[in-house]
């Protein structure tokens, strides 16, 4: 390991969605880029487009982002990545999402840095035009991060990563924040829940198309006709917020499903909530699924492939078809019903959760860096 920390550049396309709603890799920047031992590693973030909103929380962690401000074909983006390594010296290029991949592995080809790409989405929708650069940047990667088996197939079918070039790295959360807080009362009132309102099912997700929380809405009639004080909280943003608060009006469930929008305080949200719901159509790996388990809640999670691969149905979560209302909305009455079963998937989740810490995933990583450099080096001379 050499003397000085080696120098990582660290990108992604962007923060999130509409300058609002941090997505999963944002979050982990956030979460991850403190953590690293100076005297290891010394980060180097990048976003390719321009700086907007979601910017303010790495400001206020202290956290310093170059923003390249180019657009998602910009070929200006490649001179932007190559004068940063150059400029800042770097080791070893850690890239995530499309154009970060695509632009960073060039420069990776060219100066001869090694490039780590962690392939975060099994994306059915994912472009055709990707397919040509990931076929011909694949031998110039140095390694291809994954986080479960069904994104380890992605990466092998769709990315045409080589085998000996992949890596499992799970994501990690902020275990510590899970612990203490507000008691479930004083969460409740923070976000407007009444002492007679209960049992309160949550959910912390994007509103996107993705999330699979229009099927949430139409399990919770069934639900709300059942259990008449229940409430649904979502907390969350984006692009189906309008459609869906305008459903809860049309179905007279207004008044029972409140909608917090973006929130930076999951902890306390969670806190408030009785059973959490995953109601995700696909998945990679969702870090409101870890968060969940940290905070020690009953889970009713879809069977798609991120879940399932983290959650075992009666043990840690009760797991139910995806698209389905019906039975989204029979697995919460079962929760609701059964304080055994709620307390025992609770506890089984709270003590998975333990493997998934942020600081394993940064150690874990700072492993990855170092054997990328050595391996770099050494093909060198």
């Amino acid at each position: 390991m050499s003397a000085e920390p080696l120098r990582i550049l660290l990108a992604n396309d962007h923060l999130g969605w509409g300058g609002t709603v941090l997505h999963g890799v944002g979050k982990l920047f956030l979460l991850s880029i403190p953590r690293f031992d100076p005297a290891r590693v010394r980060v180097v973030p990048v976003i390719l487009r321009r700086r907007d909103a979601l910017a303010r929380a790495f400001d206020e962690a202290g956290i310093s982002i170059r923003f390249l401000a180019r657009g998602k074909f910009d070929p200006r983006t490649y001179f932007d990545l190559r004068r940063i390594v150059g400029e800042e010296r770097i080791d070893v290029l850690h890239l995530q999402g499309y154009g970060a991949a695509t632009f960073g592995r060039l420069v990776a080809a060219r100066t001869g840095v090694p490039a780590v790409v962690t392939v975060h989405s099994v994306d059915p929708r994912y472009p055709r035009y990707m397919r040509l650069p990931d076929r011909l940047l694949a031998r110039r990667t140095a390694r291809f991060l994954y986080m479960n088996d069904t994104l380890r197939d992605f990466c092998v079918q769709r990315c045409s990563a080589p085998l000996p070039a992949l890596e499992k790295l799970p994501l990690g959360i902020d275990l510590a924040a899970f612990r203490g807080g507000p008691d479930k009362e004083e969460a409740r009132r923070a976000i407007g829940i009444g002492e007679n309102e209960a049992p309160v099912v949550g959910t912390v997700t994007r509103l996107f198309e993705q999330k699979g929380n229009r099927y949430l809405l139409e399990a919770w009639r069934t639900v709300a006709a059942r259990v008449p004080r229940a409430v649904l909280v979502v907390a969350g943003d984006g692009p189906e917020r309008a459609a869906l608060e305008e459903s809860a009006r049309a179905h007279g469930l207004a008044g029972r499903t409140r909608f917090l929008g973006f929130r930076d305080d999951v902890p306390a949200v969670l806190r408030a909530f009785d059973v959490a719901v995953l109601a995700s159509l696909w998945e990679a790996t969702p870090l409101a699924g870890f968060e969940s388990m940290a905070a020690g809640l009953p889970i009713v999670a879809t069977a798609v492939d991120g879940l399932s691969e983290v959650l075992e149905d009666g043990r840690t979560a009760l797991l139910v078809p995806p698209a389905s209302p019906s039975a989204l909305a029979a697995a919460i009455l079962r929760l609701a019903d059964d304080a055994a079963l709620a307390e025992r998937l609770a506890g089984a989740a709270r003590e998975e959760s333990r493997r998934y810490s942020i600081e394993e995933h940064v150690r874990r990583l700072t492993e990855v860096y170092e054997s990328a450099a050595a391996a770099s080096r050494e093909a060198a001379r």
